[in-house]
């Protein structure tokens, strides 16, 4: 939809453009974005190649994600008792980012803007996540 806004117009359509969609879906250019807004930030590494994994500090955990992914999909846990995976997809056009892995409540967040003004925000605690045991 976004990619097509300027063909759906005079229609209202409450879709962002394409470019804004691109910098808050993809996780690396999600967390360059909020370190360029002065926002604090846990350590996140783009993995755009094998060997740029391999490079990882192993005695850190870390959360391997894909850039475009989401509801924890393809997330991997990584650290000195785990296996490097050596099966994964990863190089320039499907990188992924490796970021520290935070301990503590978890917690989801959805907010809707419309012409720059919050208009619904709700913040929830995540009863349920693929690490939970």
């Amino acid at each position: 939809i976004a990619s097509a806004l300027n063909k759906l117009r005079p229609c209202a359509v409450f879709c962002s453009p394409i470019n804004l969609l691109l910098t808050l879906h993809n996780k690396w250019y999600f967390f360059l974005k909020l370190a360029e807004l002065g926002f604090l930030t846990c350590e996140t590494v783009l993995i755009d190649s094998f060997e740029k994994l391999q490079s990882l500090d192993r005695d850190k955990t870390y959360a391997l994600k894909r850039c475009y992914s989401r509801a924890s999909q393809d997330v991997i846990k990584l650290n000195s008792r785990i296996p490097l995976p050596s099966t994964l997809s990863i190089d320039s056009k499907n990188p992924w980012i490796a970021q520290h892995w935070l301990e503590g409540k978890k917690y989801c967040a959805y907010c809707v803007c419309q012409h720059g003004k919050i208009t619904a925000y709700t913040v929830y605690p995540v009863q349920f996540s693929i690490w939970d045991s």
